[in-house]
């Protein structure tokens, strides 16, 4: 007599056909949570929030916000291993998770966060290696906007300028930066290049 298969034998083998293409899903995705040999490529305060290297100095310069600090670190540790990533789908995989995570920093932490104008700067980095020029430009200027005189936001919107062809408007963003911090050597040095380049 031939033995009847149920309704959950049928979904239980269903699923037996499908786990080992669901692993190798999983597998193939680029991880972005760092492990141990990564944690040294970034910054020290990752080490702090994702190791308890040195925690309560960090939670004391960082302030309330270093609770949502590991999606900070998420996203640097993705932002790196995008730029070394050489297949397309896994580049694109790791600058999205960065961008989630630059996103959810936006949202959560407060306006006095420290390291906000640095969300704002890789965010736009990383819009701009994905061809999203529009809203790179977008979180440069919102980078200079929010902290006029963090040098940082001037050097890295003009070097997007000059890289997308505009020179003359990065010569205009070096000088603006130097009128706000005139002492910069490095707007200096960018601006006399920029010149030279023209």
């Amino acid at each position: 007599m031939k033995k009847k298969t149920g309704v959950y034998g049928v979904i239980y083998i269903a699923l037996l056909c499908l786990m080992p293409f669901s692993n190798s899903v999983i597998a193939a995705a680029p991880q972005y949570i760092p492990v141990d040999a990564e944690i040294r490529y970034l910054p020290a305060y990752c080490a702090a929030k994702l190791r308890g290297i040195d925690e309560q100095r960090w939670r004391a310069i960082i302030g309330k916000d270093f609770q949502h600090l590991h999606h900070m670190c998420y996203a640097q540790n993705a932002r790196r291993k995008a730029r070394t990533e050489r297949d397309e789908q896994s580049r694109q995989y790791l600058n999205s998770v960065a961008l989630k995570e630059y996103g959810y920093m936006e949202t959560h932490v407060s306006l006095g966060f420290a390291l906000l104008v640095a969300v704002y700067l890789e965010k736009a980095d990383v819009f701009w290696s994905m061809k999203q020029n529009a809203k790179a430009e977008a979180y440069y200027l919102k980078a200079i906007k929010f902290k006029p005189d963090y040098v940082k936001s001037y050097a890295s919107y003009s070097n997007f300028l000059k890289r997308t062809g505009q020179k003359e408007r990065a010569r205009e963003v070096l000088e603006q930066g130097l009128k706000v911090k005139p002492a910069s050597k490095s707007l200096k040095r960018r601006l006399k290049k920029l010149k030279d380049d023209i």
